[in-house]
C-alpha cells in the first residue's frame, strides 16, 4: 500500500499556511483522479479543533483522513479535501482559501470559480 506523507511546517505567516493548503489541494486532486470516492465516504471525515497557539501546522490529505476519520482533521485539511472533491468528482471548480477571522486567527473555507463560498467544516462537525 502506498504511504501518504504528513506535511509538518512551522507557521510563519498566512502565506506559508496558504502554500501548504494549496499543496494538499493539488495532492488531493491527483489522488481523487486515481481513487474516486463517494460523497458518503467523504462525509464520514470528522472535524477536530487544532490546539490554539501551536507553532507547527499539520496538513493531512484525503487518504490520511479516510484512514483516521476522527483524527486531527482541522479546517485546512477538510477544506483542501472538499475543494478537490468538488473539482474532480463534482466537476465544480473550487479551491481552499485561508481567511482572517481575527488578527491572530485564520480559518480555511472553499471558494468557487463564481465567487461563492462554502464551509465544509460545519458539516464535518465544527461548532
Amino acid at each position: 500500500m502506498k504511504s501518504h506523507a504528513l506535511l509538518l511546517l512551522p507557521i510563519t505567516s498566512r502565506a506559508t499556511l496558504n502554500i501548504a493548503v494549496q499543496a494538499a489541494y493539488v495532492y488531493n486532486c491527483q489522488w481523487l483522479i486515481e481513487n474516486p470516492i463517494t460523497l458518503e465516504e467523504f462525509r464520514r471525515i470528522r472535524y477536530h479543533t487544532e490546539p490554539i497557539g501551536r507553532s507547527v501546522e499539520q496538513v493531512r490529505v484525503i487518504p490520511q483522513m479516510l484512514k483516521d476519520l476522527d483524527g486531527d482533521n482541522d479546517c485546512e485539511d477538510i477544506s483542501a479535501g472538499w475543494a478537490a472533491f468538488e473539482t474532480i468528482i463534482n466537476g465544480r471548480q473550487a479551491e481552499p482559501k485561508i481567511i482572517d477571522i481575527t488578527d491572530k486567527l485564520q480559518h480555511c473555507i472553499v471558494i468557487y470559480k463564481d465567487g461563492s463560498t462554502n464551509d465544509p467544516n460545519i458539516l464535518a462537525g465544527m461548532r
